[in-house]
């Protein structure tokens, strides 16, 4: 999974801190009283991998997915009612509880989809019973959307050459990396791209100042087969700089704010080039850094092709 979620929100926070000392206090006003017999039940892990409330399958996983739910009182057995606020096309089973033996703190909610098709994606919004939920302790909602995509390895060749590994492993420094498409979409994954870059440089010469911790084990990307120009999601590197700063690769989208026009697709150089700011994302302000704006690189087979658009109708 990507682990790049947690750092746009550290990216994130430091801006909400700028901008918080400009904010005029609020009239306070009391919230909710909370029961004294309420057991304080609230959703806590899921258990697949998610990119914040989206989950990617592969075609493949099972049709299912399974909430944890917890509760502060235990001392005796307890169901807490679920309510379905949202469910795509009624293809979620959804249970309409939950259930607690005594002495119990933890439960399972389990949520099934053999009904979704591949690519469509499914969204599915839950919450449990108030009386049963304090608001200061946790959340009684989730909500997730799922979708199942069936990714095919593209045959060839492919190099990928990324900032970090030519600054801390020498000029030039590419490495072979896999290639897969979502079956008849021009939506792509680079499997490990920085994985050999990380262990190269686990066993030459440190740079003083860098260590490195395990990176984002894909690269998420987009090409408009149109006008070749392309999207990318940010990405955590592997490298951390001098007091804990994860070096990520963040997209213009997610560092700016604003669409990214300069990373394309050169289909006569056989390139694909990503515009990239690498920032040093540490949840303090005052280490936090932007490094500078640099190029990574995909260098393709010579057979890749894009899927063409779709024919437009007469």
């Amino acid at each position: 999974m990507k682990k790049t979620t947690k750092y746009i929100a550290l990216l994130l926070s430091g801006i909400a801190l700028t901008c918080f000392a400009a904010c005029s206090d609020d009239e306070w006003t009391a919230g909710p009283a909370v029961e004294q017999d309420c057991i304080s039940a609230s959703f806590g892990d899921i258990d697949v991998e998610a990119d914040g409330n989206y989950i990617e399958l592969e075609d493949t996983d099972p049709t299912e997915v399974t909430l944890t739910v917890t509760r502060d009182k235990t001392d005796a057995a307890a169901t807490v009612a679920v309510e379905v606020l949202a469910n795509t096309d009624n293809v979620f089973s959804i249970p309409e509880s939950v259930a607690f033996a005594a002495g119990e703190a933890e439960s399972e909610l389990t949520i099934t989809f053999d009904g979704a098709k591949l690519k469509e994606a499914y969204t599915f919004e839950v919450a449990l019973d108030k009386s049963a939920v304090n608001p200061y302790k946790g959340s009684g909602y989730a909500c997730y959307t799922i979708q199942r995509l069936k990714w095919v390895t593209i045959p060839g060749t492919f190099k990928f050459q990324d900032w970090t590994a030519t600054q801390y492993n020498g000029a030039g420094t590419k490495y072979d990396v896999v290639v897969q498409r979502v079956e008849g979409e021009n939506q792509y994954r680079i499997l490990d791209p920085f994985k050999q870059s990380v262990a190269d440089y686990t066993a030459g010469t440190k740079t003083e100042g860098i260590t490195v911790d395990e990176p984002d084990e894909q690269l998420f990307f987009r090409v408009n087969p149109s006008s070749n120009t392309v999207t990318f999601d940010s990405y955590f590197t592997g490298y951390i700089e001098k007091e804990k700063a994860a070096i990520v690769g963040f997209c213009t989208e997610d560092y700016m704010g604003v669409a990214d026009v300069d990373s394309k697709y050169n289909k006569d150089s056989k390139l694909i080039t990503f515009h990239v700011y690498y920032y040093a994302s540490n949840q303090n302000p005052k280490i936090a850094h932007l490094i500078g704006q640099k190029e990574a690189y995909l260098e393709v087979s010579d057979d890749f092709a894009l899927i063409p658009p779709p024919a437009k109708e007469d």
